[in-house]
């Protein structure tokens, strides 16, 4: 099950990478639902059960 995933794509719509599982620890989603990016290429993750907001920083 992916629904406590974040997914990337690529430009066929085929799942190459993903970050998290299900819980509520750092890393870990219940039903992530809005995500953005700024430009250093961190995520953001809101959570609607979580009821939280998470970033992902970028490994360099």
């Amino acid at each position: 099950m992916r629904a406590n995933k974040v997914l990337q794509l690529n430009s066929s719509g085929k799942v190459i990478n993903s970050w998290g599982r299900k819980g509520a620890g750092p890393g870990e989603f219940n039903l992530p639902h809005m995500l953005a990016a700024d430009t250093a290429g961190n995520l953001y993750i809101a959570e609607i059960s979580g009821r939280r907001f998470q970033k992902l920083k970028r490994k360099k």
